[in-house]
Parts: C-alpha cells; sequence; structure tokens
C-alpha cells in the first residue's frame, strides 16, 4: 500500500537487497522463542492482574466497532483507513529523521489496483533506503501501531472520572479501528509485506501489536505499572527459552554437526 523512496544517487544493489532479505529470514526465525515468550507472558499478566469488569467499556468499543464494520460499515471507510496507514507511515518516518518526499491517499475502487499499492503512497528518503529497505519499524508501524488509540492513552489519566467509560469506549473504537485494518491490509501482495519479507513482518507484527495491547490494557484499568512488569517478565521469559534452546542444542551436539558439515563441505 506504500512505496518508499529509494535515492537515485544511490541505487541498492540488486544482491544486497536478496542479502538482506535472506537476513531478515533468518532474524524472524531466531525471533520466534522471543515472540512467543512475550505471547504468553501476556496471556499470563493480563489474566491475573486484569479485572475482566475493568475492560468492560473498552469492550463494548472494540467489539461494538467490529460488527458494525460487517454490518454496515465495511468499505466505505477505506480511505480513512489508507489515509491512517500512510500517516502511520509519515510520522514514524519523521520520528525516525527521515525526510518526507511524498504523501499521497486514493483509494482504488477494485481490488486489481489494490494489489497494485495504488491505493496510498508515501516517500522518505534517508540513511536506510540505499540498501533498498526503509527503517523495518517506518514500514511496518500501520500494521502495530494503533496512531488513533496513542494520542487517547495520552490523555485518559486525565480524563475526569465522570468521563472515563466514554474514554474507554473511543479508545476500544480505535482499537477496533486498528485491527480491522490490520486484518484487511496484512496480505502478502504488499509492498510493505514484500519488502521486509513475510516471516519477518509477521514477528514484528506480532511481537509490537500484543505490547501495545498489554500498554492499553494497562491505561484503561489505571494501573501503568502493568506494563513494565509485563516486559520485565516477558523478558525473563525469552532468556529462559533462548537458554532451554541452547542446553537443548549443546545437549544433541547439533552444533558440533554442523561445523563437521561446513568443514566437509569448504574441504
Amino acid at each position: 500500500m506504500a512505496q518508499l523512496w529509494i535515492s537515485a544517487t544511490h541505487p541498492a544493489p540488486v544482491i544486497m537487497v536478496g542479502l538482506i532479505k535472506f537476513f531478515k529470514r533468518i532474524v524472524a526465525l531466531l525471533l520466534i522463542p522471543l515472540v512467543l515468550a512475550f505471547v504468553l507472558q501476556a496471556y499470563f499478566s493480563v489474566t491475573a492482574n486484569v479485572i475482566w469488569q475493568d475492560l468492560t467499556w473498552m469492550l463494548v468499543g472494540l467489539i461494538g466497532y467490529f460488527v458494525l464494520y460487517v454490518v454496515l460499515i465495511g468499505n466505505s471507510l477505506r480511505f480513512f483507513e489508507v489515509f491512517e496507514h500512510e500517516l502511520n507511515h509519515t510520522i514514524t518516518a519523521m520520528l525516525s529523521l527521515g525526510t518526507v518526499l511524498r504523501f499521497r491517499v486514493f483509494p482504488a475502487k477494485d481490488e486489481n489496483a489494490l494489489k497494485r499499492s495504488e491505493s496510498g503512497q508515501y516517500a522518505f528518503e534517508g540513511d536506510t533506503t540505499a540498501l533498498g529497505s526503509g527503517c523495518f519499524l517506518v514500514v511496518l508501524a500501520p500494521y502495530f501501531l494503533p496512531l488513533f488509540t496513542i494520542p487517547l492513552l495520552v490523555i485518559r489519566p486525565l480524563t475526569p472520572e465522570l468521563l472515563v467509560p466514554v474514554a474507554n469506549v473511543v479508545i476500544g473504537v480505535t482499537l477496533g479501528f486498528h485491527f480491522a485494518g490490520l486484518a484487511n491490509e496484512f496480505r502478502t501482495y504488499q509492498t510493505d509485506i514484500k519488502l521486509e519479507t513475510l516471516p519477518f513482518s509477521v514477528v514484528i507484527t506480532l511481537l509490537f501489536n500484543v505490547i501495545i495491547l498489554v500498554l492499553v490494557i494497562s491505561v484503561v484499568i489505571d494501573n501503568v505499572r502493568l506494563t513494565f512488569e509485563y516486559l520485565r517478565d516477558a523478558t525473563a521469559r525469552s532468556f529462559d527459552y533462548y537458554r532451554f534452546i541452547a542446553a537443548w542444542i549443546a545437549q544433541f551436539g547439533i552444533l558440533a554437526k554442523l561445523q563437521e558439515v561446513v568443514a566437509l563441505l569448504s574441504a
């Protein structure tokens, strides 16, 4: 849905782009234990610390949006979805010190045009674009960053008690908007996904969505400390997983066997 500007004075060699994509697939594989740890810890942290009644109004907004989206809204919000998607790219590009060169939103009316990534464009120039890929956080930001929810999380602690239910409903609605857009836009034909490779895009999107969801829940229940405890426990759990894998590899001598294979091939 978006296109990166590749500086004409710094063309990206095809071989370099291929190597970067191969590296990202390897990184995605290595990140699986980390993502698993953060997902499981999110479940344990939320179920152990959250009274579900405290999430009632947020869930009303979230579920209500999904119902209206399926029954009534559908593609009528396509322009706003594309706008939020491209704006997300643009804001994160600016935060990463990139120079925004182009921002366009023109929703396509047919699926073939959508597959050609013609529903919106953004362009920015930065150091990493010389390698054929912008910062992966910029490229994948629309898939994990609920742009309309974040400002609400900032003002939520300042909301008068009488308006807290309303604020929680609005947070739920914006979260529903994000997840509905994610379900619509995360496709293998998307330029963003092709650029970052599907495996890498999946693990990064899942990881950050889970972290941000815990943050949202923490703000809604007025317990931001939960987020920090979650990050601490999830990090510890991920270290445990990696230690287990390392011990398993050592136990079966897998690394030694790989070294023998490499030595044989290089002989």
